[in-house]
């Protein structure tokens, strides 16, 4: 602004936080069968698609998020709407519908991060004390239902409970991952007898050693020091895990690997989570780094692909084959913020900014991007106003203002 001194009341003023306001605002929806409101996905889909309302659960999470930055109240209705997929299993159900559930699988476990993060920017501890009995059951059903082989280390999957859409199938465990034509999975089977993936994820596993990070410091500020201690032990052992066992040393970078030894040939962004969960050597956060400027890689004019540029399926640009996704563009910057890399993280923040500009000017808020020419809607499966595109202002927003989410604390 003219070269003058910004101050955290800037953060007011700004079109990026005027956008996160306009996007939530908008999607922001009364669900007459719970009786509540919520941000749906997108008002595109709860009709049609969904029979009146839906909570996918990710989707809400980050909407909490979002809301965080601009009504503290709809953040904690996001929360509770999101928490509120809980089954008698354990697990916070995928997808829950007026049409389906699907309470075999679950979604990447980000509840905890979430709530610590709307902590420190609320400073609400009822909002933990809510929460951290669901996350936790969350976190158990993770550790007991999603080691398929009883190596300590985590696959996706599909559990033998539920009649929801898919059950029972490779398609359901990929669509627990978020990301479910993803190439990562292309050599991935399903084994009827685990009911999961032959495939150690290495998104999941670096999500689950932050989730009991985060549980860990949930029960330290409500006082169960007991519970705190077993959470971030939990953390610790995966963390030591992940960085011995999920990185290629031959291709120097972290990847899925099959239960025969051999690493999956696909790389995606969720190779830098384990930036995320402090799981990384500056050795093999540093070779990471390296490929997030490759513009082979991950590096480019557009920023993340969702699979490298020089992967067989990028030019299917095709939902995760190749297209840009805002919540791995959140995830991989929070990631860099954590590991140290600042510049990195600005740049990956400036971005997807601009990215998100070339749509906004036409009022829409895209669910996802090409990364080869910035086009949302080249197509046609592309949601023009989605809950999660707000991530991209709201990445650039609290790169310039860590107090949106209090980062200098977060992650002490």
């Amino acid at each position: 602004m003219g070269g003058a001194t910004r101050t955290s009341a800037d953060v007011y003023e700004d079109l990026r936080l005027a956008a996160v306001r306009d996007v939530i605002a908008w999607n922001t929806v009364w669900d007459p069968v719970n009786r509540r409101p919520y941000t749906a996905l997108s008002r595109n889909w709860g009709a049609q698609k969904f029979g009146g309302w839906g909570v996918w659960l990710d989707d809400l999470f980050f909407h909490a998020l979002l809301a965080g930055a601009v009504d503290a109240d709809l953040a904690r209705e996001n929360m509770q709407a999101a928490l509120s997929n809980a089954t008698p299993y354990g697990n916070l159900a995928c997808l829950i519908t007026g049409r389906d559930a699907w309470v075999d699988r679950s979604q990447p476990p980000i509840g905890s991060l979430i709530a610590w993060l709307l902590h420190r920017r609320l400073a609400d501890d009822a909002l933990l004390r809510r929460a951290y009995p669901v996350l936790a059951a969350n976190h158990g059903w993770w550790v007991a239902r999603r080691d398929g082989n009883s190596d300590g280390l985590y696959e996706y999957g599909s559990s033998d409970v539920g009649s929801g859409l898919y059950v029972g199938t490779k398609l359901a465990a990929k669509d627990e991952s978020f990301m479910d034509n993803s190439p990562v999975h292309d050599e991935a089977v399903f084994d009827p007898k685990t009911r999961t993936l032959n495939s150690a994820d290495v998104g999941l596993n670096s999500l689950i050693a932050l989730d009991a990070e985060m549980l860990a410091r949930i029960a330290s500020r409500l006082g169960d020091d007991e519970a705190a201690g077993r959470h971030a032990a939990t953390a610790g052992s995966l963390k030591a895990r992940i960085g011995e066992r999920l990185w290629d040393a031959g291709r120097q970078c972290f990847a899925n690997r099959l239960w025969s030894g051999a690493f999956v040939r696909a790389i995606a962004p969720t190779s830098f989570f384990p930036l995320l969960a402090g799981a990384a050597t500056p050795e093999q956060a540093g070779a990471m780094v390296r490929l997030l400027q490759d513009p082979e890689k991950f590096g480019g004019d557009w920023l993340l692909p969702s699979v490298t540029r020089d992967d067989p399926a990028f030019p299917d640009n095709v939902y995760w084959r190749g297209r840009i996704w805002p919540p791995l563009n959140f995830l991989v910057w929070l990631g860099l913020k954590r590991a140290g890399f600042a510049a990195e993280a600005t740049l990956l923040a400036e971005n997807g900014w601009r990215l998100f500009q070339r749509a906004w000017a036409m009022r829409k808020c895209p669910e996802n991007f090409s990364a080869a020419t910035g086009e949302a809607f080249d197509q046609p499966d592309t949601d023009s106003f989605y809950g999660w595109g707000a991530l991209m202002p709201f990445i650039a927003l609290a790169n310039d203002h860590p107090e949106m989410i209090h980062l200098d604390t977060a992650f002490p």
